[in-house]
């Protein structure tokens, strides 16, 4: 039976010996991500392609084709007498031209390295998997406004008080996510716009596309 991206990137981390954890730090990949992609809830990305790429040299064909990962060591000469990750000095920032673009994914985006220490002024996203959006009229308001740069982390974990991008059936929304006890979340931008849901419902209707690390107001760029 062919098997998954998913269960291909856990054969992977677990040659080299490392948990999720480990394992994300040194591909700068978000803990939570590896585990959904291993637990086939999200599927592996571009952008966590090319980062496993950079610190494993295995190529996308391993998770693309019937590839085995013993074949996949050999044509891609990696000693498995000793297996180590690269050291990884860059990180993959994708650009998407409006929220609309990021949440739909109808732009291709466009994959940059860049150095993560010229970075770390804009906002902490070293094991993140990044991406740029620029704001178009008011669909980011009253966070942003037109042509600011949002830095927007693709990981589906809020922590409370993050502010997300999330779509609730068809609408895209950014909001800030609340936890107010009694097993509710709300999601609130003003005082009179906001939803609110048990856990449950906000795991069943609440798609999470990426948390607000920060943003660059135009004024300053």
């Amino acid at each position: 039976m062919k098997k998954t991206a998913g269960e291909k990137l856990r054969d992977l981390r677990k040659a080299f010996g490392l948990s999720q954890a480990q394992f994300g730090d040194r591909t700068g990949i978000a803990r939570g991500s590896i585990a959904s992609y291993e637990n086939n809830i999200n599927p592996l990305n571009k952008s966590a392609k090319y980062k496993i790429l950079q610190a494993t040299g295995i190529e996308d064909e391993y998770f693309d084709t019937d590839m085995q990962l013993l074949e996949a060591f050999r044509k891609y000469n990696i000693d498995l007498a000793n297996l180590k990750l690269k050291s990884l000095t860059d990180t993959i920032i994708a650009f998407r031209n409006s929220i609309k673009d990021f949440a739909n994914n109808t732009q291709t985006p466009k994959f940059l390295n860049t150095k993560i220490e010229y970075l770390k002024f804009i906002a902490e996203y070293e094991n993140d998997e990044c991406v740029f959006i620029k704001v178009i009229g008011k669909e980011a308001q009253p966070l942003a406004n037109n042509g600011d740069i949002l830095i927007v982390s693709q990981d589906e974990n809020p922590e409370n008080t993050n502010w997300i991008i999330a779509k609730i059936g068809d609408d895209t929304l950014i909001k800030q996510y609340l936890l107010t006890g009694n097993d509710e979340i709300s999601l609130k931008s003003s005082s009179d716009d906001s939803y609110k849901f048990s856990k449950a419902e906000f795991e069943k209707e609440v798609k999470v596309l990426g948390i607000i690390k920060s943003k660059i107001s135009v004024e300053i760029l």
